[in-house]
Order: C-alpha cells, then sequence, then structure tokens
C-alpha cells in the first residue's frame, strides 16, 4: 500500500478527501517507484473512490484521455494519481480508480529538463544517464541552503538512480512526469544531499 507522505494530508483535506481515503492512497516511498504505472483513462468520467468502492467527498473525478500515475491492482482497483499540467488546477487529486476504467501507456522517455514549478528546483538528464539539479530552501536570514546533484545514473528495475557521497535520489519518468525521492524523506536533518531542509523529492514536469 502506498505510504502517506509529504503534502499528501494538506492535499486531500483542500481536496475534501477523507483521512481514511489519504492513508488508502498516498504518496509513494522510492522502493515502490518500480511498480508505478502510466495510464490513460479510456471512461467519459472516473469517479474516485476509496479501496472498497465508496465515493470521495467531493465526488472527484477524471475524464476520458487523461493521463493519471497508479499502483498495483488490488481487487480489481488502483491507488491512482492525478497531477496537474500546465494551465490546469494545481492541486494533485487521489483515490482508487477501476481496472476497466482505464488502460497502460508507455512511461516515455527519461531526457530532458525537469521543473518542479520553481526556477530553483530543477533536474536535467541528457543522453547516456548523465544528470545535473540544484535544489534550494531559503532561509529566514535571507541565505540559502543548496543541494546539487551532478554526475551519472543507474538503472534499477524500473527506476534511475543517482549517488554521490551518501546522497541517493530516486527517479521514475512517467509520461509528462518524474517522481522523485531523495534520502531527506526518511532523514530530514542529513546533509548528504545539501543543507538541512534541502529536498529533490516531489514531483516534476517535463519542459517543453
Amino acid at each position: 500500500m502506498w505510504r502517506f507522505l509529504w503534502r499528501a494530508a494538506a492535499l486531500c483535506t483542500a481536496l475534501g478527501v477523507s483521512a481514511q481515503a489519504a492513508e488508502e492512497c498516498g504518496f509513494p516511498r522510492a522502493a515502490e517507484f518500480g511498480s508505478l504505472r502510466l495510464a490513460q483513462v479510456t471512461v467519459a468520467r472516473a469517479m474516485f473512490t476509496t479501496a472498497g468502492g465508496a465515493p470521495l467527498p467531493g465526488r472527484p473525478y477524471v475524464v476520458q484521455g487523461d493521463l493519471v500515475i497508479q499502483g498495483p491492482s488490488q481487487g480489481g482497483r488502483r491507488c491512482t494519481l492525478w497531477l496537474p499540467l500546465p494551465g490546469a488546477p494545481t492541486d494533485e487529486t487521489r483515490g482508487f480508480l477501476r481496472d476497466t476504467q482505464v488502460r497502460p501507456v508507455p512511461a516515455g522517455p527519461l531526457t530532458g529538463r525537469w521543473t518542479a514549478g520553481r526556477p530553483d528546483l530543477f533536474i536535467e538528464i541528457r543522453p547516456g544517464g548523465q544528470v545535473s539539479g540544484q535544489a534550494l530552501r531559503f532561509l529566514p536570514s535571507g541565505s540559502a541552503n543548496v543541494g546539487e546533484m551532478q554526475g551519472g545514473l543507474t538503472l534499477r528495475g524500473a527506476t534511475w538512480v543517482y549517488r554521490s557521497a551518501g546522497c541517493e535520489v530516486t527517479m521514475r519518468p512517467l509520461g509528462p512526469w518524474l517522481l522523485v525521492a531523495d534520502d531527506w524523506l526518511q532523514k530530514p536533518d542529513d546533509r548528504r544531499c545539501g543543507g538541512v531542509g534541502v529536498s529533490f523529492s516531489g514531483w516534476y514536469r517535463r519542459e517543453p
């Protein structure tokens, strides 16, 4: 089961999603990236539900042609994450969809420049698995803690991993998105991927 991480609680509250539904279908950990898939909605409207099929408060839904990220099938349903594309609302939407409402599609290429909505948080991946990236955390004093990546990626199953000087960052490209998790999730005070509070973790969009 996907675990409940990062901003999931705040996002689900904003969307009117119950705490139970959020715990059932949270953002995946790095170890779970390999079990994810990209899928496309094939029905006119697919309503998000709990794992048992109960409607979610607010009755969130996706429409035919939408791309979603999904975990393994559980009783004919999959934990599903819809992430916004440029021009769409900025909130994530999550819940369960039936297997019959979607079809799997290819994950797409890894290369490109990926951004997380801020110019100071980006990852660029070039042919041959060479990666560079930057993450900043601005401090009240006006200074900033900096995290950087520069080097090669190693394929580990369906995921790509960057390792340097004890810093480990896991990536999974899924269509227009790149999911990223680093050591900060388990060790928020660890400086190996940058200064305190610096993290590459989250989801990124591919730049045009």
